[in-house]
């Protein structure tokens, strides 16, 4: 007889006894037996806390066997931490529940996928190409993730191919070929380690655009602001009480900008300063472009991009001899003529964990593989 916790994945009752598979982070993936009786209050979803033990069924077959049920908690009960019989106090099954967060994560995990889901079905409607999964995970530059384990050897040409850290050089590329706005909602990788609001892979909405102005991109922003807090709301994890407001850099005291924006609630900062040979001159000769901060960090950015094809030539060289390495190679899709357009970037993991005002990007970014570490490390 040995003890164990497991989660019910399915359940088939049979006339004297019923058959459940299950899951547990030590044995995983297992089929067990148990009497009609036993399992008559038991649902796929429930976590138990039972007694098991080697048995044979009636052709002589091993099998595990459930011989006892103490404890069961219902799935529908997860997020208020409630049992069968009332409050878990048992800080052992608290630990393998993860009860603090494990309703909130089912509910994440709904969220996201609702929200994901209305802004494909937006840019759809207006006519953008779903870029999505048509692109390679991997570029020829090292601009990529710079994580030793992201580089791979590319065996047609035997040379290091890299994880791309952004859509942008594949999504301007594509829309100067087809002529038409495009975007992608996928994983990409960054190098410069992990904290509260970072994480080395990441959900990313980027697309161009070159329909648009920048007025009519920020209705866009307006109505993604809109979409998310009324789907929080509707899931029960966001209170939209986070008024998108919209301010001009140049009005702000640029010395005290770190300190500024740690302020900025949900807030559209205009006109901000920016050295990328991408963005398109002002009159004025300054780059500018326009972040999106939420609970004071920057989520999303976008700008007009600089298409003179010499201009963006002469500074990658001198980038490139500078650095004395092949930053980047964004040329391409300058050679194919790429016309006016505005280019857009939102860490959609980063945008949920400030809207939930969540502690961790992990929370957000996986939070089942969160849950299973910290249940690993208990």
């Amino acid at each position: 007889m040995s003890k164990t916790y497991l989660r019910i994945l399915s359940i088939r009752r049979h006339k004297t006894v019923t058959f459940v598979t299950s899951y547990n982070y030590e044995s995983g993936k297992m089929q067990y037996m148990l009497d009609n009786d036993i399992s008559k209050d038991l649902n796929c979803g429930d976590i138990i806390y039972c007694e098991t033990a080697d048995d044979v069924n009636n052709r002589g077959d091993k099998i595990k066997r459930i011989t006892k049920i103490d404890k069961r908690v219902a799935c529908v009960d997860f997020p208020s931490y409630k049992g069968i019989d009332g409050e878990i106090t048992d800080q052992s099954l608290k630990n393998y529940l993860n009860a603090r967060n494990c309703g909130s994560q089912i509910d994440v995990l709904k969220f996201k996928a609702d929200l994901l889901n209305g802004i494909q079905e937006t840019l759809n409607n207006l006519g953008y190409f779903n870029a999505t999964g048509l692109l390679n995970s991997v570029e020829n530059y090292a601009n990529g993730s710079g994580i030793e384990d992201a580089v791979i050897q590319d065996r047609d040409f035997n040379q290091p191919r890299y994880l791309r850290v952004t859509l942008e050089n594949q999504l301007k590329q594509m829309t100067a070929t087809i002529l038409q706005s495009t975007y992608a909602l996928e994983k990409v990788f960054r190098n410069m380690g992990e904290d509260a609001s970072h994480v080395n892979e990441f959900l990313m909405l980027e697309l161009v655009d070159i329909h648009s102005s920048m007025s009519q991109i920020l209705e866009f922003v307006k109505k993604l602001d809109i979409m998310a807090k009324t789907l929080g709301d509707k899931h029960g994890l966001i209170v939209p009480d986070k008024e998108l407001k919209i301010i001009d850099f140049r009005e702000l005291d640029s010395n005290r900008y770190e300190e500024l924006r740690k302020g900025f609630n949900n807030t559209i900062v205009l006109n901000f300063p920016c050295e990328s040979p991408f963005i398109l001159m002002d009159e004025e000769g300054i780059r500018k472009e326009t972040r999106w901060y939420v609970n004071g960090h920057w989520i999303g950015h976008y700008y007009e991009d600089e298409f003179d094809y010499q201009k963006v030539k002469e500074v990658i060289e001198r980038q490139n001899q500078l650095s004395n390495k092949d930053n980047v190679n964004p040329m391409t899709y300058f050679e194919m003529g790429l016309p006016p357009s505005i280019s857009m970037g939102i860490s959609i993991d980063r945008w949920v964990q400030m809207l939930m005002d969540m502690n961790h990007i992990s929370s957000i970014a996986n939070p089942i593989e969160l849950d299973h570490k910290r249940r690993c490390r208990q």
